[in-house]
């Protein structure tokens, strides 16, 4: 017996409806936090707007969403560049505050950005921001390069570590700087006492090689402020 023409349309329309949801992700516009492919972080989540976003991406398949700096400014117009994360786990206090950790799986270019009003079980109305899914992977075209840089950028951070970072805290980082270039930019980009302004410049940097002589030229200029001697600047140019 064949469905009725109604119900076909319906499940046709729930299927539409489900692919059209799988292809925006959730954005969490972040205060100071920018995070990047490659690193684990814990984010905090607060407030409603904050707790729709985590229901909606806890709600996937896949539990990612967007994480987008915006310097704790509500506003319309995103920046071009935010990281696609995914949930790892989820602990919340008795208060309804989240602790999120996630691992960023790729940068994502921020397009097409749509807003949802949704209404709140106390009536309250707030706003979730949804992003089309964009992967805009960083450029990495030219191997050899990329090591020369890799490298300069790591005896910097080195260095910038031993002038600025407790001895332990020094020890933590140096040891655990991975072998492949982009994780090293990834890594050093998180952990570099940077402000936020700057630590956005290096996610939205146009290849690898360019995020690593910008990362060494920022931390060069940390030392050079903190009246350690900087030294030359490596090999890569």
């Amino acid at each position: 017996m064949k469905a009725p023409h109604s119900v076909l349309q319906s499940n046709f329309a729930e299927r539409l409806w489900d692919s059209v949801c799988a292809m925006e992700l959730p954005v969490l516009e972040l205060d100071e936090l920018v995070p990047f492919p490659g690193i684990t972080v814990n984010i905090g989540v607060t407030g409603a707007a904050g707790s729709e976003m985590l229901a909606r991406a806890l709600g996937r398949s896949d539990l990612r969403f967007v994480a987008v700096l915006t310097g704790g400014r509500l506003t319309s117009r995103l920046p071009a560049y935010g990281t696609e994360m995914e949930i790892l786990g989820v602990e919340t206090d008795l208060a309804g505050s989240s602790t999120v950790t996630a691992y960023g799986r790729e940068r994502h270019r921020l397009g097409s950005v749509r807003s949802e009003t949704v209404t709140r079980p106390d009536g309250n109305r707030l706003r979730l921001q949804l992003a089309e899914r964009n992967p805009a992977p960083l450029p990495c075209p030219d191997p050899n390069t990329e090591q020369l840089a890799a490298w300069d950028a790591a005896n910097t951070f080195r260095r910038y570590c031993r002038r600025l970072y407790s001895p332990a805290r020094r020890i933590e980082l140096s040891r655990s700087l991975p072998d492949s270039p982009f994780l090293l930019s990834a890594y050093m980009s998180a952990n570099a006492n940077l402000k936020p302004s700057q630590k956005f410049r290096l996610l939205a940097a146009r290849t690898l090689a360019e995020r690593l002589r910008l990362l060494q030229q920022m931390l060069l200029r940390e030392l050079r402020k903190s009246g350690l001697p900087a030294e030359g600047s490596g090999l890569a140019s």
